[in-house]
C-alpha cells in the first residue's frame, strides 16, 4: 500500500510541476519581448497555415480523407505548440540534470521525493546571484 501512496504522489507532483513550468513560461512570455514574439509568430504561422489550408492540401495533392484527418488534427497541433512553447520558456535547460544531482546527494522534501527545477532565473539586484525555485 505505501507503494501505491507514493506512485500517486510522485504523479500528483508531476502534475503540479508541469503546471508550474506552464505557469512560469507564461509569466516569462509576458515578461520578455523576444520570447512573446516567438509566440506571436508562432500564432501567425499557424494562423497563415490555417487560412490557407485548401491551397496547401491542393499544391500537395493530398486526398479528401487525409485532408479531413489534417483538418481535424490541426487545432489540436496548434494547441500543443502553444503548451510546448510555454512549457520551453518556462524551464531551464538544465532542469533534468538539477534534478538528477539533488536525487544523487539524497535531497528530499519531508515526503521522500525529489525536487524539480521549476525556473532559474538571474536576481533584478545581484547580476551574481542566481536564484532558483524547486
Amino acid at each position: 500500500m505505501e507503494k501505491e501512496n507514493r506512485n500517486n504522489l510522485n504523479q500528483q507532483t508531476q502534475i503540479n510541476c508541469s503546471l508550474l513550468r506552464l505557469s512560469a513560461g507564461f509569466k516569462a512570455t509576458v515578461r520578455d519581448k523576444g520570447k512573446l514574439c516567438t509566440m506571436l509568430g508562432y500564432l501567425i504561422v499557424i494562423w497563415i497555415l490555417w487560412s490557407y489550408r485548401e491551397l496547401i492540401r491542393e499544391l500537395l495533392g493530398i486526398g479528401t480523407l487525409l485532408g479531413a484527418l489534417l483538418e481535424l488534427a490541426f487545432p489540436a497541433i496548434a494547441v500543443l505548440g502553444v503548451i510546448g512553447l510555454l512549457r520551453l520558456f518556462g524551464g531551464s535547460l538544465g532542469c533534468q540534470q538539477v534534478h538528477e544531482n539533488l536525487e544523487r546527494a539524497g535531497f528530499v522534501n519531508s515526503a521522500g521525493e525529489y525536487p524539480q527545477l521549476i525556473v532559474e532565473y538571474q536576481d533584478k539586484d545581484n547580476p551574481n546571484v542566481t536564484i532558483t525555485e524547486l
